[in-house]
């Protein structure tokens, strides 16, 4: 799995927040194989501290990302 394979996932649902669970469903369909979640929730906040990805907390231990979305109000 490559960064640049969330990164065009997210661009197809760009402006919405996605937990990394169903970022995995969509890997899933596009790709017909399933991603460690190790290796998966590394990927993805690679892409948070690069700044491509914004990140908002819901609870203890619950994210949702987005790409585009403006995140003043998180």
């Amino acid at each position: 799995m490559y960064w640049f394979d969330i990164l065009e996932l997210m661009e197809k649902n760009k402006k919405r927040w996605l937990t990394a669970k169903e970022l995995e469903l969509l890997f899933k369909q596009k790709f017909n194989k399933t991603p460690t979640l190790q290796n998966f929730l590394k990927t993805i906040s690679k892409l948070v501290k690069n700044k491509r990805i914004q990140k908002r907390i819901l609870g203890y231990r619950r994210y949702i990302y987005c790409l585009g979305c403006n995140d003043k109000n998180a």
